[in-house]
């Protein structure tokens, strides 16, 4: 996972990440203790991050990005139509 190809939902996750453990902090801080609704929301904040960091922004391509190597398009003659079969 690499920041600079998909900067912009790898700072959401970041956002998100850093929201859900700042409501803990916070709940933490008023009440001494960690509430269940405080956790379950921190827990889905978390997870919402983890996902938006491994996610690959919408205008970025598979080659773009590098998961997958360029492959050549194929010239429209060479595809093989039900036609052309025999």
């Amino acid at each position: 996972m690499k920041l600079n190809r998909s900067w912009r939902t790898s700072s959401a996750g970041i956002g998100a990440i850093l929201i859900g453990l700042g409501g803990l902090a916070s709940d933490y801080g008023a009440n001494g203790h960690i509430s269940i609704p405080a956790l379950t929301a921190a827990f889905g904040s978390i997870i919402t991050g983890i996902g938006l960091m491994l996610a690959r922004d919408n205008n970025k391509s598979s080659v773009d990005v590098g998961i997958q190597s360029a492959v050549p398009k194929q010239i429209a003659s060479e595809v093989v139509t039900p036609e052309k079969q025999t």
